[in-house]
């Protein structure tokens, strides 16, 4: 099992390449947590990642806050944001700055293990760059990992660890927003080098939010302008696949609210789907809250039906009739017991 952090921790400074103690203090989160500088949102969950702690460093303008996801008995994951005092960390076209950082993850590796805490260490020379966001944004992130190996035999007050486990370590470092945002996964499980991968891609869609959801609500309109045209289904598409990437879109269907999909061979189960995520999607992005909003994808189920069921009587589906009728008279809400401002 990955040891946790407690909840006040002098740490080594392992990810920013200084050879002296942190000072950090760390509380519980129960919410999903907005980075205000970066605007950077992240999440309650990331897959099976947990967001459990912020910690923030001394002195907080130069040493940022860290966040800590656990996967339970798995992995953990804490992402570093950061400025180093510098007035602008600016966009890194040679990846020289990330490529020092980088470096520092290693260098800190080697000097706990000088220190005693650490043994059987083995750092990859091997870097890899990880660019998200191709071919959706105009600016896409880029991440440089390395890994590492090694077992911690001292905890933080040099006390020994009896049978200590060997750990496998991948580091990840990139520029955004005029900070550093560093990511350190550790694991006692072997082979697991696409987990990180997998989770890397997933943290930096949360990078790309910002310039994608302007463009995931001009798919919406076009979506809901015309929801059976070319143009209509391809917008469609392109909202589906962001809602499947992000990190932030929950979506819910209750099978009260999909009645068609107990239907055997329901030829428009697609288009009906896909009008209940858009519906979700689109709340949620104007919004800003990011839960469930299976009412609301009702809604836009009920504005593309009709058109449905007006070119073919096979897209009937008594229920949805219902639920029109109800809409009609303006008691859908109050019906399915929706509290509405």
């Amino acid at each position: 099992m990955v040891s946790k952090l407690p909840s006040f921790w002098i740490v080594y400074l392992v990810f920013f390449g200084f050879p002296l103690l942190l000072l950090g203090k760390t509380e519980p989160l129960q919410t999903a947590f907005r980075h205000e500088a970066t605007k950077i949102l992240f999440p309650r969950q990331i897959d099976a990642f947990v967001l459990e702690s912020k910690t923030t460093y001394s002195p907080a303008e130069k040493l940022g806050i860290s966040l800590q996801y656990v996967e339970p008995e798995k992995a953990k994951v804490d992402i570093f944001i950061y400025t180093k005092g510098l007035d602008q960390v600016a966009r890194d076209p040679e990846n020289s700055l990330a490529f020092a950082e980088l470096a520092a993850m290693q260098r800190g590796v080697q000097q706990i293990e000088v220190r005693g805490f650490y043994s059987d260490t083995l750092i990859s020379q091997q870097v890899k760059a990880h660019n998200v966001g191709t071919g959706l944004v105009e600016e896409p992130v880029v991440f440089l990992s390395s890994s590492a190996a090694f077992r911690q035999i001292l905890t933080p007050d040099e006390k020994p660890i009896p049978d200590s486990q060997l750990q496998y370590s991948w580091g990840a470092v990139a520029i955004f927003e005029n900070h550093f945002v560093k990511i350190r996964y550790i694991t006692q499980e072997d082979g697991r080098e696409t987990m990180f991968t997998a989770f890397l891609n997933r943290f930096g869609f949360l990078l790309l939010e910002p310039q994608l959801q302007g463009k995931v609500v001009m798919w919406l309109n076009t979506y809901t302008s015309s929801p059976l045209s070319k143009q209509g289904k391809l917008a469609l598409d392109n909202v589906l696949g962001y809602a499947e990437s992000s990190p932030l879109i929950r979506i819910q269907l209750p099978k009260e609210y999909t009645p068609w999909k107990t239907r055997t061979k329901y030829p428009y189960s697609k288009e009906l789907l896909g009008a209940s995520i858009a519906g979700q999607v689109r709340e949620q992005i104007l919004t800003q809250d990011f839960s469930p909003k299976p009412f609301l994808g009702l809604l836009q189920v009920l504005s593309v039906y009709p058109e449905l069921k007006a070119d073919d009587t096979k897209a009937r589906v008594s229920e949805l009739d219902e639920f029109l009728m109800l809409k009609t008279a303006g008691k859908l809400a109050e019906t399915l017991g929706i509290k509405t401002e």
